[in-house]
């Protein structure tokens, strides 16, 4: 008792505060560590990390793709020549595209008109012809399939064309990247404004007479497409090294589907006429 006595008040009191406040911050951790162990760690959040990983190392392996983007399959690709090779055969190819000869065997006697043309500002004729056709326009050669109706006087001109390749070389045929990442106008058909070659500068000459037709036509666009190419232009759009070496590219891009909108318009059944 003479112990208890002896103690001061204010001793009492600040011993009594100071084991409350132990208590309490005891009893708090002890309740975080058992509410910890009652959380399924799959639940809680992931301690930050100092270095965070590079999406370049997580992402998966493959073409890239973008949302509502469905990417189209790679096509066939094709080989590409020597950059030399390339440049000189492009140069040789722009001399063929010069200019177009085509002898014409009609079906019966499917054949009639002339018409005469210095540039689509001054141009006159009718022809109608059926039958088919062999020679060469510009660079691609071959034998056509052909139906024709075309008429008119200068800018007033229209064509209806129905045609087909029955044989010929790779810049006839409209599955070609060559035909399908720019219109050529070598394989025509429908309802088109002036002969549809899209080539309104070309001046020549043709004429059909019931059993034979020929026509003869230079394309002054072409000259200058050649000229340029040398110091490597390319007005035309024609050069095969360029648009190979851009289509393979294309082909590691799934996005960029190769479409051209009259590739359909170029695909006409079979007339039947032999």
């Amino acid at each position: 008792m003479k112990g208890i006595a002896s103690v001061r008040p204010a001793d009492f009191w600040a011993t009594l505060i100071a084991v409350s406040i132990t208590a309490a911050v005891q009893l708090s951790g002890g309740q975080s560590s058992a509410n910890a162990a009652e959380v399924p760690a799959d639940t809680l959040p992931a301690r930050p990390s100092a270095v965070q990983p590079d999406s370049s190392d997580t992402a998966p392996a493959g073409p890239r793709t973008h949302p509502g983007i469905v990417p189209a399959p790679p096509e066939r690709t094709y080989p590409e020549r020597p950059v030399i090779v390339g440049f000189l055969l492009d140069r040789a190819l722009d001399l063929c595209d010069l200019l177009r000869v085509r002898f014409h065997v009609p079906h019966g006697y499917r054949s009639a008109g002339a018409k005469a043309r210095a540039t689509v500002l001054a141009q006159l004729g009718v022809v109608f012809f059926e039958g088919k056709s062999v020679g060469l326009d510009r660079r691609g050669a071959g034998i056509w399939r052909e139906w024709r109706l075309e008429g008119g006087v200068g800018p007033l001109y229209g064509s209806r064309v129905k045609n087909e390749m029955i044989a010929g070389n790779h810049y006839t045929d409209i599955e070609h990247p060559w035909s399908r990442m720019y219109r050529r106008g070598i394989v025509r058909n429908g309802v088109l404004w002036d002969d549809g070659r899209l080539q309104p500068l070309s001046i020549g000459a043709e004429l059909h007479w019931f059993v034979f037709g020929m026509e003869i036509e230079t394309y002054p666009q072409e000259w200058l497409d050649a000229a340029i190419g040398w110091l490597g232009l390319d007005s035309a759009n024609d050069d095969e090294s360029r648009i190979l070496h851009r289509w393979n590219e294309w082909q590691t891009i799934p996005e960029l589907n190769v479409r051209n909108e009259w590739k359909e318009t170029l695909k006409q059944p079979d007339t039947g006429k032999e």
